[in-house]
């Protein structure tokens, strides 16, 4: 839907702080974006947006209203990846259309020097904001953004957990009342990154009657120390109940 906060072509609401007059750039317009959203929704098509400034997510959420005036399905819950820079208006929205967020938690870790000059202290608040996400509601699913990123699902835990950059800076944090503790994000690379994707019912948790997709580590997850999370060694993986692998 935009382009990257990096490149200053993440759509914004307002101009940049750091490159006054620009507000970014729009793969779509609204009417082009209402319509391929609406024919995906009447196909019971789940869509899954691209997009990271406040602007593109708000032109997703506009979309999604459009299309449920057209036909409304409660089959269909469509996805938001990246979800960057966010606002409390724009959670409000996402949690009442039940729209999904689709993080990649270690962008937290590369971008928080450039956040603030980009987009001054206010909007800096709501940016890269996963608890906010959570306590509004919404279901959030994590991955790695690889091969851009690591694909160590370990590298991104660590980062919605101490929002920091593999030198430890900020030392606390960066805006660290978003951080997130283990389970919340755990959650996000397991049931949450099913649910997101529509597969909740078979995939994302150990029950009866879901895939035995399984990965078992030589180390407990919820206590190594957190600098010891993205080293942890494997000692089993099941893929749909078959060992692929056993150390």
């Amino acid at each position: 839907v935009d382009g990257t906060l990096g490149a200053r072509t993440a759509a914004l609401r307002e101009e940049y702080s750091d490159d006054p007059g620009n507000r970014g750039v729009y793969a779509h317009s609204q009417e082009e974006l209402d319509k391929l959203v609406t024919m995906a929704q009447s196909a019971e098509m789940q869509v899954a947006f691209f997009a990271i400034g406040d602007g593109a997510i708000e032109r997703c959420l506009n979309s999604i209203e459009a299309a449920n005036r057209e036909i409304s399905t409660a089959s269909v819950r469509h996805r938001i990846a990246h979800c960057q820079v966010g606002a409390p208006d724009l959670f409000k929205r996402m949690s009442e259309l039940g729209v999904y967020a689709d993080i990649q938690p270690s962008f937290v870790s590369a971008d928080w020097p450039i956040v603030v000059p980009r987009l001054g202290a206010e909007r800096s608040r709501s940016s890269y904001a996963w608890k906010s996400l959570i306590t509004n509601g919404i279901t959030i699913g994590a991955g790695s953004a690889a091969p851009g990123e690591s694909i160590n699902p370990f590298v991104g835990v660590r980062s919605a957990m101490l929002r920091q950059d593999e030198n430890g800076e900020p030392m606390y944090g960066w805006m660290p009342s978003q951080r997130l503790d283990r389970v919340e994000a755990l959650t996000m690379y397991t049931s949450g990154g099913a649910a997101v994707c529509g597969e909740g019912d078979i995939r994302g948790t150990l029950a009866v009657g879901h895939y035995a997709d399984i990965v078992g580590f030589m180390e407990n997850p919820f206590v190594v120390p957190d600098g010891d999370l993205t080293g942890m060694s494997i000692g089993l993986v099941i893929v749909d109940g078959k060992i692929k692998y056993i150390r």
